[in-house]
């Protein structure tokens, strides 16, 4: 059996870290809900992402990403961990922004708290 390709092992890496990240098991593992199972596709199909026999589609693709909550270039290797994670730390700002906006200026200091409270929840370690 030819060995793989640079891209599949990397896409192998990736979608194993997503899914530790995420706190999402691969495949069926007792009770817990599987990524298969979030997405709607066989066991079978995800063996064969974690093999390297396969790919997922570019629909499936797009799904495995949100599913995760990481990006489609983070997958595929064009993007990295520090990359990601910067862009979804500009993303937050920007949200941020637009939701100070939208509240009165009263509320604001409220609002402070709750997202300071919200930016220490998700920098835990999973």
């Amino acid at each position: 059996m030819p060995s793989k390709s640079p891209q599949k092992r990397l896409f192998i890496e990736r979608l194993n870290q997503a899914c530790n990240t995420a706190g999402i098991k691969p495949l069926h593992s007792g009770r817990q809900v599987s990524l298969a199972d979030q997405m709607g596709v066989s066991q079978e199909s995800v063996r064969k992402w974690l093999s390297g026999e396969s790919y997922p589609s570019i629909e499936r693709l797009a799904e495995l990403s949100s599913v995760l909550g990481t990006s489609i270039a983070f997958l595929l290797g064009e993007e990295s961990l520090d990359q990601f994670k910067a862009n979804i730390d500009r993303l937050a700002s920007k949200a941020f922004d637009v939701l100070v906006e939208s509240f009165p200026e009263k509320d604001h200091d409220e609002l402070l708290k709750v997202s300071s409270r919200l930016a220490l929840q998700m920098r835990k370690p999973s």
